[in-house]
């Protein structure tokens, strides 16, 4: 029997508080009010085009009333039924009349956007130029660049990414993917689509596995040492700087690192519960973390408590952006470094090599140490049971980790 949706009323609204995690609230027919965990309600409509789902943002409540919402619901519904994409409407709907008649933005005009945008936030780095000429000479050339941004599909995609491991190989091809999706979510960051076609692609299974990459690591405490003096003199940006005083400890893969909600800690307990769309082997991580991290986060809180993001972007501050892709390596070259000798990845080796050298000083086990990079247990039954009982280890390993890591202030002690 299908679910009957009790219509919303404006008291219902009005009263339904903030929870921990968004919730929804259903007025029937696709169209639902969000409710996030800062409080703000955003209207949205699900609806079916063209064979695929799709939504659609109304605005904001109660700036955007429940009638007015209904009436905006209907409207699109309509232009359903007549075969018109609401969502692309609306867009045509707000274009000056000048460029409402122009042709549409094509996938190849938008990656010249996405590029130009990030060569104003990270400068024309060689990391950049590389990946741009990558873009250049194999997605330029394929006829999706011609294809209008808002049509791209999957497949198409997914075309993109074989033809271009055939021509150039797999590392090309992986690089590629990776910033067709990037500038897919700029199209959604800049209201051109509504959803990224190419998020669930994974690179393994397109273009195979990756050949193991070792990264920089140095281990020798004296080195350490250095390094947390560099970090701690860093004059650049106050965020970047915030981040790397954590990096060692939390050893989180850059991404997780730079994207780190507040929604996700846990300050009583000391915990971070990161959800499983948001790690790399699509599983949820729990992390404790120590005196050093707590401190960095009660300096943080003033900075940035009210906004999403725990590391926001200093350049697009006002929008709550996370730190940009570059941001920590960028740093770590300005304080001599190069990428021979460290990498914002590092950070993970270097706590994987000292964690099980000093086995016998913090006593836990070497799962334990593979939990904290949050890395897969082959045996999936084991790994079920060890998440749900191993947070003692890891407390442990956390606690020992942020005890050595502060002994790097007295250096001299620390190597006799």
């Amino acid at each position: 029997m299908a679910r009957v949706v009790k219509p919303l009323t404006d008291l219902k609204i009005r009263k339904a508080a903030p929870k921990e995690k968004v919730y929804r609230l259903f007025d029937g027919n696709g169209l639902h009010l969000e409710i996030s965990p800062t409080g703000s309600k955003l209207w949205r409509l699900k609806f079916t085009y063209r064979g695929r789902e799709r939504r659609m943002s109304l605005g904001r409540y109660p700036d955007v009333s429940l009638r007015e919402a209904r009436e905006a619901a209907d409207e699109a519904r309509r232009a359903v039924r007549k075969g018109i994409d609401p969502i692309e409407e609306k867009r045509r709907s707000k274009r000056p009349p000048e460029e409402a008649s122009q042709e549409p933005v094509t996938f190849k005009d938008f990656v010249e956007e996405y590029f130009a945008h990030r060569y104003r936030i990270d400068g024309e780095t060689p990391y950049l130029q590389r990946n741009h000429n990558r873009m250049k000479n194999h997605a330029y050339t394929h006829r999706v660049a011609r294809v209008p941004v808002g049509e791209i599909r999957r497949a198409d995609v997914t075309e993109l990414v074989v033809d271009t491991l055939e021509r150039a190989g797999a590392e090309t091809a992986r690089r590629v993917l990776a910033f067709t999706k990037e500038t897919l979510e700029h199209a959604i960051d800049r209201g051109v689509i509504e959803f990224n076609v190419a998020a669930g692609l994974r690179p393994r299974r397109l273009v195979g596995k990756r050949e193991h990459r070792h990264f920089p690591v140095m281990t020798d405490p004296r080195e350490l040492a250095e390094l947390q003096r560099a970090i701690e003199g860093y004059r650049g940006d106050y965020s970047t700087r915030q981040a790397l005083r954590v990096a060692p400890l939390l050893a989180l893969r850059p991404g997780n690192l730079r994207r780190l909600r507040w929604e996700w800690i846990d300050r009583a307990n000391r915990l971070i519960e990161i959800p499983a769309e948001a790690m790399k082997m699509h599983r949820p991580h729990r992390l404790p973390y120590g005196d050093t991290v707590a401190t960095v986060l009660e300096e943080m809180e003033p900075y940035s408590g009210e906004m999403g993001h725990v590391f926001p972007s200093h350049i697009h501050f006002s929008e709550d952006r996370p730190l940009s892709e570059n941001a920590l390596n960028l740093a770590l070259r300005r304080m001599g470094y190069t990428g021979e000798q460290i990498v914002s990845h590092s950070f993970r080796s270097i706590f994987a090599t000292l964690a099980r050298e000093h086995m016998e000083e913090h006593g836990a086990q070497d799962l334990a140490i593979e939990l904290y990079l949050a890395h897969r247990d082959p045996d999936t039954i084991r790994e079920t049971y060890n998440r749900a009982t191993m947070l003692k280890e890891l407390r442990k390993l956390a606690e020992w980790w942020d005890g050595y890591w502060s002994s790097l202030e007295n250096i001299e002690e620390l190597v006799g």
